[in-house]
This record gives C-alpha cells, structure tokens and sequence, in this order.
C-alpha cells in the first residue's frame, strides 16, 4: 500500500528454502529499495 504512515515487516517463510523460495528476488528488491522497515524470513532447519 503506498502512501502508508509508519513502520511496516514483512513476515516470510518457506518449507524448502533450496526449492520452494518463490519470492526470493523480491524480496531483495524490496529490502534494496527499503520497502518495509524489517524483513524477516523463516526456514525449517534440518528438513
């Protein structure tokens, strides 16, 4: 949403980062452009 007024996260997470990381390049666009404020993404460890 554009124009939004204050802090904002992006919450992602992925069964199989190798594999199912869909969303990979942008959400590095949108931590390059500073989009949201955090970014925080979520991988099983050890599946």
């Amino acid at each position: 949403m554009r124009g939004a007024t204050g802090p904002n996260c992006l919450f992602f997470g992925d069964q199989h980062e190798a594999t199912n990381y869909l969303y990979r390049e942008e959400i590095a666009n949108s931590q390059k452009m500073r989009l949201a404020d955090e970014t925080h993404e979520a991988v099983p460890v050890g599946c």
